[in-house]
């Protein structure tokens, strides 16, 4: 569905958060893992939350819904039988479920769709062969086989690619029966912020994990017990509009914890260095216009932010560094060669030398047509990039937006009535 974007001058009003799919499928992952019955409040229908319910459904838990956004998950833990798991497109589930299928002792096959079939997982490949477990893939991407029962032991693991992985490593030494401690010692811990995040989730549980110096032990044999929790709201979908805020007028965002454990929190320290007026209240952030001066920031540990702190660096005055490029390759699409791209379109000046991403603001910037990459991030912030152009921007198809913020258009409508 293609969308048509205008220049609008000013931007007044304010919006309750969406929920986090980063925090609402990690809550369903333990909710699987329990015996008994659970139930999760502020449940969020992207594409990546439904298909983590779906997950779940294939592994014979009931699910009830209460209303539309709380759930009654009843379970009886993982059935040890074949397994056919639907991941979707989504990049969380695949890793984290492929991790945990490998406790039981049955063969699972682990499949996906759509861009999730092109992003490599050789490392899969790599880790089960070091924990001995039975992994079959297609050259390191979708589909899996997997087959345990897996038998915890300490490993070391170079993390630099993704902490999903280790997210689901996290929650299989959890299942796993531990008769003396066992560790999980990281190098390279990029994302550290998501593996807080599973951590302060799997405590919610009844699952303590110890850390120390980047090496997580496990000290004996835990058991998940059933739980009432609210998803908390996304920092990762608030940025958008935050940005819009600081670019175009004031936004209030209600729904947010200031001290979460999400990484795109730090959405609030870039608009801080740039130079953006913000102002707290009980679960809600304003952020107003400004003058707004270029920023240097390292976005390795958070680089779900990256597209839209382009499209805010091609706003501010001067140039902007940005650090992480190499977090960007393995997403939907290539978004360090997306960004590098639309902004050379566009007409606006950008550089890329190794890790860093050199963006010139504060110029006129050309009409343009924007291609959705199959990519949600790629969508939503050249959106609100759009919303600043003195002529209408063509969207290709703005249905990509689901899998994340399936009501982004409608909450950015009520803001400016575009």
């Amino acid at each position: 569905m293609q969308k048509t974007i205008k220049f609008v001058g000013n931007i007044n009003g304010e919006l309750h958060a969406p929920p986090s799919k980063s925090h609402s499928q990690r809550l369903l992952a333990g909710m699987l893992l329990v015996k008994g019955k659970s139930l999760l409040h502020n449940f969020g229908h992207s594409d990546d939350e439904i298909a983590a319910l779906n997950i779940l459904k294939t592994c014979g838990a009931t699910l009830n819904f209460i209303s539309e956004n709380s759930i009654e998950i009843i379970s009886n833990g993982i059935p040890d039988k074949k397994l056919h798991i639907h991941c979707s497109e989504s990049g969380l589930s695949a890793r984290m479920f492929t991790a945990i299928m490998a406790s039981k002792h049955s063969e699972s096959v682990i499949e996906g769709s759509g861009s999730i079939l092109n992003r490599n997982m050789m490392f899969f490949e790599e880790i089960f062969q070091k924990l001995n477990i039975p992994f079959e893939s297609n050259q390191g991407k979708l589909p899996f086989k997997i087959k345990g029962p897996f038998r915890p032991e300490d490993i070391e693991i170079d993390s630099t690619e993704s902490s999903q992985y280790i997210t689901g490593l996290l929650y299989l030494y959890a299942l796993a029966a531990h008769k003396t401690p066992h560790t999980i010692s990281l190098k390279n811990n990029v994302s550290k912020p998501y593996l807080d995040l599973t951590i302060d989730t799997l405590s919610q549980f009844g699952i303590y994990i110890q850390e120390n110096d980047n090496t997580y032990t496990f000290s004996k044999t835990q058991i998940f017990r059933p739980i009432e929790a609210k998803v908390e709201g996304d920092w990762s979908s608030a940025a958008y509009f935050l940005v819009a805020g600081a670019l175009y007028g004031t936004i209030t965002i209600h729904g947010l914890q200031i001290h979460s454990k999400q990484a795109d929190r730090k959405i609030i320290d870039v608009l801080k260095q740039c130079g953006a007026n913000i102002t707290f209240s009980e679960n809600s952030i304003a952020v107003s216009k400004h003058n707004l001066k270029s920023f240097e920031f390292d976005a390795t540990d958070c680089p779900d932010l990256f597209p839209i702190l382009a499209v805010l660096a091609l706003r501010c005055e001067g140039i902007t560094t940005l650090k992480g490029v190499k977090r960007l390759h393995n997403k939907e699409s290539d978004r360090a060669a997306v960004i590098f791209n639309e902004i050379k379109n566009i007409g606006g000046e950008i550089e890329i030398i190794d890790d860093n991403m050199m963006i010139k603001g504060g110029q006129n910037f050309n009409k343009f047509f924007l291609k959705n990459y199959k990519d949600h991030r790629i969508v939503l912030a050249f959106s609100i990039f759009a919303l600043g152009n003195q002529e209408e921007t063509i969207i290709e198809d703005i249905s990509v937006v689901s899998k994340s913020y399936p009501n982004f258009f409608i909450d950015l409508y009520n803001l400016v009535k575009i």
